[in-house]
């Protein structure tokens, strides 16, 4: 009897289980373009495919796949699925380096902004009309 019970309780446990949040995907057709001769070495240093969590747990990725020696850079945005608010999602975008931020505009008051650490990897700031969260993303 008490191993039906177990058996029982198992399965009902299992059954109880969710899906886990799906990640931040960048759509496969991008393709990074390593940033020519002319563009400077610290905007050159977005280039490449990011990968981190904003806030506690929310996946998120950054494809920054052309970079002018102006300091502008066609982006790709990606999160992962937040449970209750969005399912996961990415767009691309026109970004601007300066220095070493690159500040990304995603919708009428709301934009990312990457700096640049010394360990190189990337501090994130989300800014929705004054409400911040930040992340860390490392290089992928």
């Amino acid at each position: 009897m008490r191993k039906l019970l177990i058996v029982a309780a198992a399965v009902l446990l299992a059954g109880c289980q969710s899906t886990p949040p799906a990640p931040a995907v960048i759509d496969p057709a991008i393709v990074i373009t390593a940033p020519a001769a002319d563009v400077p070495a610290e905007f050159a240093a977005f280039s490449g495919v990011w990968g981190g969590t904003w806030g506690p747990e929310l996946d998120g990725k950054l494809a920054v796949h052309t970079i002018s020696k102006e300091g502008q850079a066609i982006v790709y945005y990606a999160v992962g699925d937040l449970p209750g608010f969005f399912k996961a999602q990415g767009s691309e975008h026109e970004g601007q380096i300066t220095g070493q931020t690159l500040v990304v505009p995603l919708n009428e008051g709301i934009k990312a902004t990457y700096t640049v650490q010394p360990d190189g990897t990337l501090a994130g700031v989300y800014n929705r009309q004054g409400n911040i969260t930040c992340g860390m993303f490392t290089k992928l």
